[in-house]
């Protein structure tokens, strides 16, 4: 069982008033390679095209990159950040069948290719 400061990783809730679910890294060392930590997110790996304009298919045929997306809180993250890093820029979305719109924070289906 991991330990910091000699408390069980499983019992933090938070550090210094934050929610440990968004806090990052402690000392340099990022939370998500400390085995029990909690994370609050669920965060899977969405590979999509990028447009920051019209035309929005232009998203469906641009090189594709890795994302991080929380499927809880419906949040995009862009290409390097880990879950509750820099959200992704506004724009178009891909995956080569849809095109997804992301702005202000908002995730939406944007219809087909």
């Amino acid at each position: 069982m991991a330990q910091i400061s000699g408390i069980p990783v499983e019992n933090i809730t938070t550090m210094r008033g934050v929610d440990a679910t968004s806090v990052l890294s402690i000392g340099g060392i990022s939370t998500s390679s400390i085995p029990g930590w909690p994370s609050g997110s669920e965060c899977t790996i969405l590979i999509l095209g990028y447009t920051s304009g019209p035309p929005p298919p232009q998203a469906c045929i641009n090189p594709r990159n890795d994302y991080q997306f929380d499927s809880n809180t419906s949040i995009l993250y862009d290409v390097g950040e880990l879950c509750g890093g820099e959200m992704a820029p506004n724009g178009f979305y891909s995956d080569g069948r849809s095109i997804y719109t992301w702005f202000g924070g908002i995730w939406e289906f944007g219809g087909p290719c």
